[in-house]
């Protein structure tokens, strides 16, 4: 039969990261690296460092540095290739959900990445919510590395457009038979916070049941200490510890591990989001995009007074290597999810999934 693979293009570019460490290193097991919460500050060692100025204008490393060099002089096949090859040999079709480019790497390795799945005989198909010439807007050297990768989408694929201007996750039902799963407008840390937690938490493990502190494997091989509930399908976390940089560095790999662990999230205390705090609203974001993609059941207080207060990245500044107007638009892809989040149709479904305590 047809051997068929559907996801993500987060967790498809996560597996893609990690399977070039691997061919990059000649295939060797890395050394076990401590647990996340005994990290501080530049202890975590960051995947990738892309964008900084050197005597020639630009430094680039690992993979993104590989194909680079590889299109100017090289002659030795390149690790991208290699990938691309190794996967088409057990796949024949390839389907991406939400292509959305926000990073020098991805954008870099994407394009010659298609190019050699689809010259291998895969059958691409993706969806996005911008045409190919419009991925990764305003990004660092976008003029240089977007070429490739429009090339591989144009020359392979059909680009269908489907044009709306309604988000039909807003027209969507709330669930009104179940206790509200998102509470507005209260202040960090006050009673009304804590009594909202509380709620659902008891319901989740049990009045008289003690939280406990699970290790629980994330990405990259670490290990993150988290609250969890007895039967170890519920977890609980400030939103500090979930989406800011330090205490640890959690990126969209961490969060697809733990959203496929873990059926419901309890999140206590989201704070509204703004260009000051960028930083943890991307990881907001990416922790959402995971959230949806596994079904996971979401239940948070934040002060702020619905999904539009929560998260503005209009007038972010981007930083290295990174697109504005693609966090901009992750943003506001992650305001829709928060309305359907709250809806009986998606509540069903994370049932589904199995939960518990389904119907508080």
């Amino acid at each position: 039969g047809t051997r068929l693979c559907r996801v993500h293009l987060n967790d498809f570019l996560e597996m893609v990261h990690s399977e070039l460490r691997r061919l990059e290193g000649g295939g060797g097991a890395a050394a076990e690296p401590p647990p996340l919460g005994a990290a501080r500050g530049p202890a975590i060692p960051k995947p990738f460092n892309l964008g900084r100025q050197d005597d020639r204008g630009m430094r680039r490393t690992g993979s993104a540095a590989a194909w680079v060099h590889h299109c100017r002089k090289g002659t030795t096949r390149p690790s991208i290739s290699r990938l691309g090859t190794d996967i088409a040999e057990n796949l024949d079709v390839l389907c991406l959900d939400e292509v959305a480019i926000s990073n020098l790497q991805n954008c870099v390795i994407l394009g010659p990445l298609l190019q050699s799945l689809c010259e291998a005989g895969v059958i691409v198909i993706a969806t996005a919510n911008k045409a190919p010439q419009d991925l990764y807007a305003d990004g660092l050297d976008r003029e240089r590395h977007l070429t490739p990768l429009c090339k591989a989408i144009c020359d392979n694929c059909d680009i269908y457009r489907f044009s709306s201007t309604i988000d039909y996750r807003k027209r969507l039902p709330a669930d009104s038979s179940r206790t509200n799963v998102f509470q507005w407008s209260c202040a960090a840390t006050s009673s009304e916070s804590k009594a909202f937690v509380k709620s659902w938490w008891s319901a989740l493990s049990g009045e008289r049941s003690a939280a406990k502190i699970e290790h629980v494997p994330v990405g990259y091989g670490r290990m993150l200490p988290v609250t969890t509930s007895r039967c170890s399908a519920c977890v609980v976390f400030k939103f500090e510890d979930l989406c800011t940089f330090p205490p640890v560095a959690l990126g969209a790999a961490d969060y697809s591990v733990l959203c496929r662990q873990f059926s419901t999230f309890v999140v206590a205390d989201v704070p509204r989001l703004r260009p000051e705090t960028h930083d943890a609203a991307r990881r907001w974001t990416l922790f959402l995009d995971s959230c949806y993609e596994n079904h996971v059941r979401l239940i948070m207080s934040s002060v702020a007074d619905g999904p539009d207060d929560l998260l503005d990245l209009s007038d972010v500044d981007a930083g290295e290597g990174q697109s504005l107007q693609e966090a901009s638009f992750a943003g506001a892809r992650a305001i829709s999810r928060m309305y359907e989040m709250q809806t009986k149709a998606y509540l069903d479904a994370c049932s589904q999934r199995g939960v518990c305590a389904p119907d508080f």
